[in-house]
């Protein structure tokens, strides 16, 4: 099972919107961004501003880090072109 969580100004219709990939640290989760950064409530203001186009907002759940960092930066980016974005794609 995959958690990825998504998040989308309200009222976007069919258009497609940009996306924006927010990874959580190391001692993260899935949710940080939304629960402790407040991703939502600050894309929400500077889409008001005029300061970040209207966007979709995912948080996938993983990581790279650790002592192998290249390996995980590897690893994340065919987890992110092979999994994530397609899953996205698909779902939303």
């Amino acid at each position: 099972t995959r958690t990825v969580v998504l998040w989308r100004p309200a009222h976007t219709g069919d258009a497609p919107l940009p996306l924006v990939v927010l990874l959580h640290g190391r001692a993260q989760t899935v949710r940080s961004w939304l629960d402790d950064g407040q991703a939502a409530t600050t894309a929400l203001r500077l889409i008001g501003e005029g300061r970040l186009p209207r966007c979709a907002l995912v948080f996938p759940d993983g990581h790279a880090g650790g002592p192998e960092r290249i390996d995980n930066a590897r690893a994340l980016e065919r987890d992110l072109l092979g999994d994530v974005l397609p899953l996205v794609e698909r779902t939303w």
